[in-house]
């Protein structure tokens, strides 16, 4: 019942706008819109649907025949005027559609380091931007070179800046120049650590030079799909009752309610926008899966306009306040000078040559001075037979060295805690991370100054 009443209402909902039927929604493996001819491309398991979506309405089914099982998920088709490509997602082959075949074009391979790379098309040419792999992130862009059927690099050369890498950004060409903004960067300091990117950044291909242009107001990473609007780009999420207008040229975001009809839009397909309408894809949910193509024209597709503003905050600072950044960062720099010789009056600077506390030389043997100075500059757990080495006895047992090494730590512990006046013992022991049957130290490093 209560799935003939979802059905019943969207039925309603959709009354006045055109709908598509484009069959069971698990049989469907891509879409693809081939601007050059108007023309819907919907690819399943062995065939391909065509649908003519000039007027009237036409759906013709061919048999396809892929390169092998798979294909089509591991390959993101594109256009260049009538020709359809299917480029890696993982690597750099590169196939074309020819009649009911798939034939492979490139001499690449692949490679895996710009997966989820950002694919589009310029004067008739595939370029890809950014991409990850190997825990590092891309920051340029390649492009597919016809006569050698070889992906080539565009060196940015005159560039004084160069763009932090991502995968999944959205580029937008225009003019002769290529807006980077979004996608998901990583930490190079913490490789695994992957974050939004808020940066928004601009390429000018003529000039081989990179613009930072700001950082962006809204956080895209939250929106599960888009919607291509001519130079502009649709940001939606089903659990988000507005849609996200981005126009990166004239930097403007502009913010719509959503109406009742938009609400079933699916962003597990790309929508998109051509001749003065938006074709976008809705899942209704019966006893399989339908997929319906909605036809919206352009005037009937926006709800009401919530706010505007501006995409980015524009990166150029004015001088003053630039100065007033940089008097703060003095200041702050002086403070954190003045705070730390003034912490580090009351700690013990160690040398390799011996410990001195408060100007004064601390009593301590070469021995004792050589097992802080391994405990101190080790980045690492101190396994028990590196302090062992210090004290071994060749002519001793085991067991003998063993009682040795533990009176040195009991000692050194005594003298540091007579000197700092603390009552805790500096030096402590437990049970290795990697091996528990191995005894560990480490020393409190807050009571030090290592030079």
């Amino acid at each position: 019942m209560k799935q003939l009443f979802i059905f019943l209402l969207l039925a309603c909902l959709y009354s006045h706008a055109q709908q598509i039927d484009l069959g069971n929604y698990n049989t469907l493996k891509k879409v693809h819109y081939h601007e050059a001819t108007h023309e819907l491309f919907v690819f399943k398991s062995d065939t391909l649907a065509i649908i003519d979506l000039n007027s009237p309405v036409e759906i013709k089914e061919t048999y396809l025949q892929y390169p092998y099982e798979n294909f089509i998920l591991e390959f993101y088709p594109i256009s260049v005027d009538e020709t359809i490509y299917f480029i890696e997602l993982n690597g750099g082959k590169l196939f074309k559609l020819e009649g009911h075949q798939i034939v492979r074009k490139d001499n690449s391979f692949t490679h895996k380091m710009q997966i989820n790379a950002s694919n589009f098309v310029f004067r008739d040419t595939i370029y890809r931007y950014g991409g990850y792999g190997f825990w590092s992130h891309r920051n340029f862009f390649t492009y597919f070179d016809i006569p050698s059927s070889e992906w080539q690099i565009v060196s940015p050369s005159n560039s004084q800046i160069l763009p932090e890498g991502t995968q999944s950004a959205t580029v937008v060409a225009n003019d002769g120049s290529f807006y980077v903004f979004g996608g998901i960067t990583s930490d190079p300091f913490k490789p695994t650590e992957f974050y939004h990117s808020d940066k928004v950044y601009k390429y000018k291909k003529k000039d081989a030079s990179w613009t930072a242009l700001g950082t962006s107001n809204v956080n895209l990473s939250k929106f599960a799909g888009d919607i291509s609007f001519g130079n502009k780009r649709i940001f939606l999420n089903n659990n988000d009752n507005n849609l996200y207008v981005v126009d990166v040229i004239e930097n403007s975001l502009k913010i719509y309610r959503k109406t009742s009809r938009q609400q079933g839009i699916s962003t597990f397909l790309p929508s998109f926008y051509a001749k003065g309408k938006f074709y976008c894809f809705n899942l209704i949910q019966n006893q399989k899966i339908d997929l319906k193509l909605i036809v919206f024209p352009e005037e009937e597709f926006f709800g009401t306009l919530v706010r505007e503003g501006e995409f980015y905050n524009e990166g150029n600072i004015s001088y003053m306040v630039f100065l007033g950044f940089f008097i703060i960062g003095v200041t702050a720099l002086l403070f954190f000078l003045i705070r730390t010789l003034y912490l580090a009056r009351n700690k013990i600077k160690v040398t390799t040559n011996g410990l001195h506390f408060r100007n004064r030389r601390i009593d301590m043997d070469e021995k004792d001075i050589a097992a802080i100075n391994l405990l101190l500059r080790s980045e690492e757990e101190v396994n028990s037979s590196e302090l062992m080495d210090l004290v071994e006895n060749k002519n001793q047992n085991f067991a003998h060295n063993t009682k040795v090494k533990n009176k040195l730590i009991e000692e050194i512990n005594f003298k540091l805690k007579t000197v700092l006046g603390i009552k805790v013992d500096p030096i402590t022991y437990q049970k290795s991370k990697i091996d528990k049957r191995i005894k560990t130290y480490t020393i409190a490093r807050r009571y030090f100054v290592v030079r």
